[in-house]
């Protein structure tokens, strides 16, 4: 079995901690990664690790971690167990 992680794809709790982010973090962040804004709430989902937590993106071209957030506000709720390869 691989590493364990947990993903959440909750579209209000995405939204509320966007909100908690705030516009200023959450651009300099995608700049600092020198990525593209995303234009849809739909790629949006958090990645649990035993390391960190992490907002991603799912973009057309492919996933990536925007930035880590476990010192917000996280969801209690929503979170699926994957293993990975």
């Amino acid at each position: 079995m691989g590493n364990r992680i947990f993903i959440n794809k909750g579209k209000g709790a995405i939204r509320e901690l966007l909100k908690e982010i705030g516009p200023y973090r959450f651009e300099r962040a995608l700049e600092e990664m020198k990525l593209e804004r995303p234009g849809r709430m739909e790629g949006f989902y958090l990645e649990a690790r035993p390391e960190c937590i992490f907002l991603c993106f799912r973009y057309r071209w492919g996933t990536r971690r925007i930035m880590k957030v476990e010192r917000y506000g996280m969801p209690h709720e929503g979170w699926e167990l994957y293993y990975e390869e």
